[in-house]
């Protein structure tokens, strides 16, 4: 029997092409982790850009575009900036960060948590 850590490699190794990894990925965490969403983000503070993956997909296709509008004022990107750590970063959580009443102020939560984040 494989180990289930070589099992995975050997899934993901077979994929073709990064949409496919990122989905199996995405379904992984889910299922380690049970979440409603899970997100991939990518950002280039300097150029600005902004993609953002969401697996299972928002309907509304416009999330790259309200996470690039609020990289100013996101209180993990503000922690990040903030961070002279050279090399990787630690992963951060929100809730370490800023209360949720701090957090609901923001326009962060106004654009992007509260619209994309909520469950029905």
């Amino acid at each position: 029997m494989m180990e289930p850590a070589a099992g995975l490699a050997a899934e993901l190794a077979g994929l073709a092409d990064r949409g496919e990894y990122l989905g199996a990925a995405s379904e992984m965490l889910m299922k380690l982790f049970p979440s409603d969403h899970v997100v991939y983000n990518i950002l280039d503070a300097r150029t600005p850009s902004a993609r953002v993956l969401s697996f299972p997909e928002y309907e509304d296709g416009n999330l790259s575009e309200a996470f690039l509008s609020v990289c100013d004022d996101h209180p993990i990107l503000l922690s990040y900036l903030r961070d002279a750590t050279p090399g990787l970063w630690a992963p951060r959580r929100l809730s370490d960060l800023v209360t949720d009443l701090a957090l609901y102020r923001t326009r962060t939560y106004r654009v992007l948590l509260r619209p994309y984040c909520q469950r029905p």
